[in-house]
């Protein structure tokens, strides 16, 4: 036993202080406090992660010296979450005198990935046909919500149906690939997030070894003349790379070997000489290729046919128009077994003179300096010394370039004006279809318009009545005085009148004239604003004295008299009152009638 100090008391309590359910991230600094109380002399504490102990740790202790504090700087790595980490309080002179606190380390931290393949599989050889998968170890801290493969930086994703090659399927941590081909050859990754990052693993090849196989795209047709050798050129893809290329001449008749004198091979390509001698060395020449993996499975088929005009070009487009430039591309066909060369032949279409004609190695035109606005019909064909191919046919034009202006300045500091510069060919304006529809439905919309703003004109005039503002006193007619028995005579008449108002008068015998006579305005009151009785005594010189009792009549109205008291009268059968001029009052002729409605 040790031995025991007297007056020596060990450690009541050791804490870490702060929550125990705190996390920290990866790579940064933390201070952790541990605090110990009760301990005579003050303990002593260490920190320990697992069985490491860590140290650093500084140490403070209060004036009663029975309270111990220690700060441990602290940097957490992905490696120590799920540790534990403890403070541990020591009185030595106590037996018994140690006591410890212990926290579970929750460390954050991005994705951390592995990837490899499979551990059954030798990666040296893989062949088609077989299955294969990948591994993605990931370790996160909180777990990745996110997992992505990629092939040749392409996204991986599942086959969609089964019974193909390279059937895909995607695990949670693994790629597998079933009925493998050459296609699946190349570099994996993989790549996992969190919510503190992202990671992506490294590079890793799959070898995949193959039979060989013709390269495609290469030249299958070699037309050539009687006694002409054509150099055929075979170039396939294997894995591994040694191959065995074997020639072999196909014909109606039948299949011979092409002796090695005439092939020549290197790596993955061989070279072979036939020269056609009669029409029969006409057909097809067989190129296969034999690797440690196999013979390939469908030979490579080369067309030997006598020479001749090349083939029309394909899929000929204009890719590109300007104001003063054209572009056409086309795929060239069969060159006929010789060299063939491409013309453009441009055509204007309203003129119909040859613009431009082009001649070119490859089946690309870019015509250039045209005047703009142009119409254009372009023939394109392809040629060889055997002839030519039938020419392909395209419409195409320049833009019609936009008025351009030029800036002239007067002398002296004068500010310029924008003046039109001529243009270089005289512009046509061509009305289209749609355009004239247009046209015309404007213009009658137009008619339309006009049409209905007149009628409301029309209609507006025809209900709109003349106002009278007439005053017998400022436009008063005197007419001429007449004998007492004719002026009775036309009285007896007046009243007869007023008994057959529908008696048309008799126009022909237009006797009448305006004389100068008080009577009519005896007979006659306006009523305007207010109603005005005219009297006799109202007028100078009228030869009626005293009052006159008169019917008032309305604006406008006027009332023929009936023979007064001294028989006379006077019928009125046109008047319209103005105040700024003179009232024409005619008396009827002596053997016509009027009726006045």
């Amino acid at each position: 036993m040790g031995q025991r100090t007297v007056g020596a008391v060990r450690p009541l309590d050791v804490e870490i202080l702060g929550s125990s359910r705190a996390s920290m991230q990866s790579g940064m600094l933390y201070a952790l406090v541990c605090r110990t109380y009760g301990s005579r002399p003050p303990a002593n504490i260490s920190w320990w992660v697992q069985d490491r102990r860590v140290l650093g740790a500084q140490l403070t202790e209060s004036g009663l010296g029975n309270i111990t504090s220690s700060t441990l700087p602290f940097k957490p790595r992905p490696t120590d979450n799920g540790r534990e980490i403890t403070c541990r309080a020591e009185n030595s002179l106590v037996s018994g005198g140690t006591i410890e606190d212990k926290r579970l380390l929750n460390v954050r931290f991005p994705p951390i990935i592995s990837l490899r393949l499979g551990n059954a599989l030798d990666a040296e050889n893989i062949r088609e046909g077989a299955d294969v998968y990948f591994e993605c170890n990931v370790r996160a801290n909180p777990a990745v919500y996110s997992t992505v493969w990629s092939h040749n930086e392409r996204p991986v994703r599942p086959s969609p149906r089964a019974g193909v090659s390279d059937m895909v399927s995607i695990n949670e941590r693994s790629l597998v690939i079933r009925n493998l081909s050459r296609r699946s050859a190349g570099a994996y990754r993989c790549r996992a997030a969190n919510p503190e990052g992202e990671a992506v693993s490294r590079l890793v090849h799959l070898s995949v070894k193959y039979a060989p196989v013709c390269v495609s795209g290469q030249k299958s047709r070699y037309g050539r003349a009687r006694n002409e050798a054509a150099r055929v050129t075979c170039q396939v893809e294997a894995s591994p790379a040694d191959v065995i290329f074997r020639w072999q001449f196909n014909s109606s008749a039948e299949t011979l070997d092409l002796p090695f004198s005439q092939i020549v091979s290197r790596g993955l390509e061989s070279r072979s000489s036939y020269t056609p001698k009669t029409e029969l060395d006409y057909g097809t020449l067989l190129c296969t290729a034999e690797n440690d993996i196999g013979p390939m499975v469908k030979p490579c088929v080369f067309n030997i046919v006598p020479a001749g005009p090349p083939e029309p070009l394909r899929n000929c487009t204009v890719i590109n128009q300007t104001s003063d430039s054209l572009e056409v591309k086309c795929a060239a066909g069969f060159d006929g077994g010789l060299p063939q060369y491409f013309v453009a032949e441009l055509f204007d279409v309203a003129g119909r003179r040859l613009v431009r004609n082009l001649t070119r190695p490859f089946p690309h035109f870019a015509v250039l300096e045209l005047p703009p606005g142009l119409e254009l019909r372009l023939e394109l064909y392809a040629a060889n010394s055997r002839g030519r191919s039938r020419a392909i046919t395209l419409d195409g034009f320049t833009l019609k370039a936009a008025e351009k202006r030029i800036s002239s300045s007067s002398g002296g500091g004068g500010g310029g004006t924008d003046q039109p510069a001529e243009p270089a060919e005289e512009q046509r304006f061509t009305v289209t279809p749609i355009l004239g529809v247009l046209i015309g439905i404007v213009a009658s919309l137009i008619i339309v318009a006009i049409g209905v703003v007149a009628c409301i004109k029309g209609s507006s005039r025809s209900r709109r009545k003349p106002a009278v503002q007439t005053h017998l006193l400022n436009s008063s007619v005197k007419v001429k005085q007449r004998s007492a028995a004719v002026d009775a005579e036309v009285g007896a008449k007046l009243y007869d009148t007023d008994r057959n108002p529908d008696v048309v008068p008799n126009m022909s015998a237009s006797s009448y004239e305006p004389v100068p006579t008080p009577h009519l305005l005896n007979h006659l009151n306006v009523n305007s604003t207010r109603r005005h009785s005219l009297t006799s005594g109202l007028l100078p010189g009228s030869p009626h004295k005293g009052n006159v009792i008169q019917e008032s009549i309305n604006d406008g109205d006027l009332t023929l008299t009936r023979p007064g008291r001294d028989g006379r009268g006077a019928v009125l059968t046109f008047g319209t009152f103005n105040p700024r001029r003179h009232t024409m009052v005619r008396t009827l002729p002596r053997n016509d009638r009027e009726s006045v409605v």
